[in-house]
Formats: C-alpha cells, structure tokens, sequence
C-alpha cells in the first residue's frame, strides 16, 4: 500500500508476519509503484534465499567465461533447449522435482546418455552459481542413469579398412586421423588450420582434456589425410561447417553395423592408436608423450598387446 506522507510517498506492507514501513524517496505515485515492486520481488527473493538471478543469468555468465572451451558448442545447444523449460526461473526454484520433470522431458526424445550429458551440463552451471558465483546457497541433487560398462577395444589395420570403406567421408577422415595420430574426438572436431606446423601440430589447452597445451608430431598418413581437407577455418567440416556434434553418429553406428565391428566408439580408435603403436614396438615410455597421458598406469589402459 502507498500513501503519501510530507514531501515523498510511502509503502506500507506485510511481510511474515511483519509490518514494513519506508519511505520511497519518490514525489511521483508512478516511481513510487515501481519501487514497491521492486521491494516486494526483493523480500521474495530473500524469503526464497536466492540473489534474484535467474537460470537465464546463470547461462548467460556460463557462456561468456567458457567461450574458449571445446565443450562451448555444446553447452549452447544444451541451454537452448533447457531455456524455454526453466530460462525464468529463479536459481533457487530449479528444485530436484523440477530436475525429474526435464529428465522425463529429454528422455521422450533421447536416449539415457544423451539425457545424461544435458543434466551434467545443468548440473555443472547450477555448481558454478553456487560455489563460485555465490548467487544460491544450496542446489539439488541431479540424479544420473546407471552406467553401462563398457569393454574398451581395439581393431586390426584390416579391420579398420573394412570400417573406413563403410564410413561417409567426413567420419571416414577423422578416423583415420584418430588412428594415427591418438587424438580424442574434441581435439579432432576443434582441429585449426593455425595449428597445423608441417609435420606437427601445436594443440592449446583449451581443446586438450588435461587443459596443457601440446606439441603433436603428425606421421606421413596423418599429413595425408590433412592434405585432403578443404575447410576453410576448420579442418575437418561436414558440409562447409565445423563438427559440432559426436562422432558416434547414426552414421557411425550403421558404418560399424554393416562393417561387422560392433560394439566400436569412435573412443576406442584411440585405443586401437594406441594398441598399433606398441605392437610394433614402441617403447611405453615414449607412447605416454606421445598420447599425452601422465601416468604410465594409464598407458597400459590404452594399448593392448593383442
């Protein structure tokens, strides 16, 4: 309620059980309404123990200081479809119910894993508000799908040939850059021209998973399947345009249904990289450089001896 009192209008309201009483500071009953609404969406937030900020704020924030990162591509495609569901809603109302209600929504149109990947994200940008930004005290808990365990695997140069005959041209060129050079696909589908130094490539950190940067020697087929790349920017493109999505396509699945090499991920190139390489006696430590991994433990998990 307003009411006018000397010079300036006053606001007059409850608030739990509490009677608020403040002057606005305004002569004017127009500038007077908008600061009692302000200070009632105010006291809500505090009575819901958030800053105001909405899920849209916090995307907004997430976006702007990952814009360097491989996963950036990504995350806006996730934000936009998670936007028309919870874009206005205030931080602290995205509760564990509401998180069920988006699980169920994905899934009717996703597998598991994918609906997994978009609550990861959300998962990620809510931990951020929280823990960094301080805009939310607490947040819920985002449940995930079981995982499946999956047998990491390796194929034969034969049965690589076989796959890359099946394979549409621009999966068919990253793998075989995959598998001779042992890069994981987000280095792959980042990939720049600017990187590209002859016989080596200088990866920033950004697009490596440890978050260093890299000096990769390219092998003679490595450079060959660079030279038939025509992107302009980017060196592997579909259609013109960089890859933003997996590797592990519809494409990708049938290519390795009628190769007759299920179960294969686009993953497990790295490991068959790997598996070659010490097959034909590459010396461990070495190979750890070159897969840039930091423990020789973890080399052991790639390369398989047969």
């Amino acid at each position: 309620m307003l009411y006018k009192r000397g010079k300036f209008y006053w606001v007059k309201l409850k608030f739990m059980g509490k009677q608020i009483r403040q002057s606005t500071r305004q002569s004017t009953r127009r500038k007077a309404a908008v600061y009692e609404a302000d200070l009632k969406q105010r006291l809500e937030n505090a009575r819901l123990g958030n800053s105001g900020k909405t899920f849209e704020d916090a995307a907004v924030r997430w976006l702007d200081e990952h814009h360097h990162k491989a996963s950036w591509s990504g995350d806006r495609i996730i934000i936009r479809w998670l936007d028309p569901h919870i874009g206005r809603l205030y931080l602290s109302e995205i509760t564990r119910s509401k998180i069920e209600e988006l699980r169920r929504l994905k899934l009717q149109e996703a597998s598991r894993s994918t609906v997994d990947h978009y609550m990861a994200c959300l998962r990620a940008i809510l931990r951020k508000a929280c823990y960094e930004w301080e805009w939310i005290d607490r947040i819920p808990k985002v449940p995930m799908y079981p995982k499946k365990t999956t047998v990491p695997r390796w194929i034969t140069p034969a049965e690589f040939e076989r796959l890359a005959k099946e394979l549409p041209s621009h999966l068919e060129a990253a793998a075989r850059f995959a598998v001779t050079t042992g890069l994981r696909a987000g280095p792959i589908r980042a990939l720049q021209w600017e990187w590209v130094h002859g016989d080596y490539l200088l990866l920033p950190p950004h697009v490596m998973k440890n978050d260093k940067p890299m000096r990769l020697p390219l092998s003679r087929d490595a450079r060959c399947v660079l030279k038939r790349q025509k992107g302009q920017e980017y060196v592997f493109t579909y259609r013109g345009k960089p890859i933003t999505s997996k590797f592990s396509t519809r494409a990708w699945r049938k290519a390795v249904k009628r190769a007759e090499l299920e179960p294969l991920r686009f993953h497990d190139l790295r490991h068959t990289w790997a598996s070659w390489h010490v097959q034909n006696g590459t010396p461990i430590e070495v190979l750890k450089e070159l897969g840039g991994w930091k423990s020789l433990s973890m080399v052991l998990v790639y390369a398989h001896l047969g």
